[in-house]
Parts: C-alpha cells; sequence; structure tokens
C-alpha cells in the first residue's frame, strides 16, 4: 500500500504528463502568475512534478512535488512526502502573519504548530513566516513545515509534509526548498 501525503492540497488535481526534466521554473504556471517567484526544483531524481494547475475563481493555484515511494521501518506502507506550493491573489495590505492565521485555522485536522520565525534563517522571502507543525491523520503522525508569504498582492503557502518516521529522510530537502524561495 501506498501512503499518499496530501493532506492539505485541495480536491480537485490537474496531474502533469510533462517532467521537470529542463531544470528551471519558467514554464510552471506560478511564474506566469507571479513572475517575480524565485525557487530551485527540487532534486528530479527524487521528486516528481504531479500538479501544476494556476488559479481559478474560488479556487487556488498548486504546484505539487512528490517522493519518490520509500519504505520506511515500522511503516506498513510506502511513504510519499510532499512539497506543495499554494497561491492566490489576497489584499495588498495583509501580511504574512495574518494570512498564516488564516490559513493555519482552516486545516483538517488539529495542528500542534510551533513559530520558528522567518526570512533569513528559515525562508529566503523577506515578507515570510515559517512554522514546524506536527498532526495526526489515520494513527500516524505527520511532521509538516508550512511557510506562508505575502508579496504583490499575492499570498502563498508552501506545505511540506511527511510522517514523521520519513520526515528526517526528506527534512533537508523540504528546509532547502522553503529556504531558496522568493518573490523578491
Amino acid at each position: 500500500m501506498i501512503r499518499y501525503i496530501l493532506l492539505f492540497a485541495p480536491s480537485t488535481f490537474g496531474l502533469l504528463t510533462f517532467g521537470q526534466s529542463n531544470g528551471t521554473i519558467e514554464y510552471l504556471a506560478i511564474k506566469n502568475q507571479i513572475p517575480s517567484v524565485n525557487f530551485n526544483l527540487p532534486d528530479v531524481t527524487e521528486w516528481n512534478l504531479v500538479m501544476d494547475v494556476p488559479p481559478e475563481p474560488g479556487n487556488k493555484g498548486v504546484l505539487m512535488f512528490k517522493h519518490k515511494p520509500m519504505d520506511v521501518q515500522c511503516s506498513d506502507c510506502k511513504v510519499e512526502p510532499i512539497i506543495a506550493v499554494l497561491y492566490e491573489s489576497v489584499s495588498d495590505s495583509i501580511d504574512a502573519v495574518e494570512y498564516s492565521v488564516g490559513n493555519i485555522g482552516t486545516k483538517p485536522y488539529k495542528l500542534n504548530y510551533n513559530l520558528l520565525g522567518g526570512y533569513p534563517e528559515h525562508s529566503g522571502d523577506k515578507q515570510s513566516v515559517v512554522f514546524d507543525a506536527k498532526y495526526v491523520r489515520d494513527e500516524i503522525e505527520h511532521s509538516v513545515i508550512l511557510t506562508y508569504i505575502t508579496n504583490n498582492n499575492f499570498g502563498i503557502e508552501i506545505i511540506c509534509d511527511s510522517t514523521t518516521e520519513a520526515f528526517p529522510i526528506v527534512e533537508e530537502q523540504m528546509r532547502t526548498f522553503v529556504k531558496n524561495f522568493s518573490t523578491e
């Protein structure tokens, strides 16, 4: 059985039919919506681009990478951690903290979260706030890095989600993704 880590992603998915083999972000929908966005793609030998959907009325844009299936001791299934970027238009007056409050409270599971801070220690964007969090789903604990960025009338939520037992394997890659993500 494969355990998909798709907790926070919207219920409508547009799957991709192409890979990220060219190594750039120029072809992604988020770059068309937020031209100033800049980040490094996750390692293509371990992460696959599985979703690239621009925002539509009533829906956030979604960019999602899924890790190749991982066998983890103490687990009866394969784990596929995710890195997801959800983005939408927001009021220019909202800041990252205010945006995070509006998003954290809407999650389907009870989160135990801890504010880490933002730029430059934990994020590559000056208008950001980063949290470490945990939640339990189907009796399995998950570790999550949540990042919120507001800039140029866009709100961005980065969700890095893995089962807690697999988290140490992907944590550095996830933190590197967040640290290199910027809208400036």
